[in-house]
């Protein structure tokens, strides 16, 4: 991974093949999806992993919110997720999409959430755990 504002690479040791990233609002951390399922978080300045966790799943898309607390997920499963990265665990599975989910994103804010799928549609999603 380059990092313009730090202008150097980082090196991202990985087994799988990562088909997303996202970078935080103060590029400060970045986040990727492979296609094992895992999605892990990063220290750009200094590479160091700040967490990692097992989906299950092929991850198509990611996105980290505006404050660097949460990630959303598209994949295989047709769903969109929400996870809490401080302990890694899931908060909300959305569904509605009839084929794989491609990309997600954050709205500027963090209150609402977007996913495009192979099935044609843009879908609006509430964001928050409940």
């Amino acid at each position: 991974l380059w990092h313009p504002a730090f202008n150097q690479m980082f090196m991202i040791d990985s087994q799988s093949e990562f088909l997303s990233l996202s970078w935080s609002r103060d590029v400060l951390s970045g986040i990727g999806a492979s296609t094992s399922g895992t999605v892990r978080l990063w220290a750009l300045e200094s590479g160091r992993e700040l967490c990692r966790f097992d989906g299950g799943d092929n991850f198509w898309g990611i996105a980290l919110s505006p404050n660097g607390r949460r990630a959303l997920t598209g994949g295989e499963d047709k769903t969109v997720r929400l996870w809490d990265l401080e302990s890694g665990y899931e908060k909300r599975r959305l569904r509605g999409h009839q084929s794989v989910v491609s990309s997600v994103a954050f709205a500027a804010e963090g209150r609402f959430a977007v996913s495009g799928g192979e099935d044609a549609t843009v879908r609006v999603w509430d964001p928050r755990p409940r």
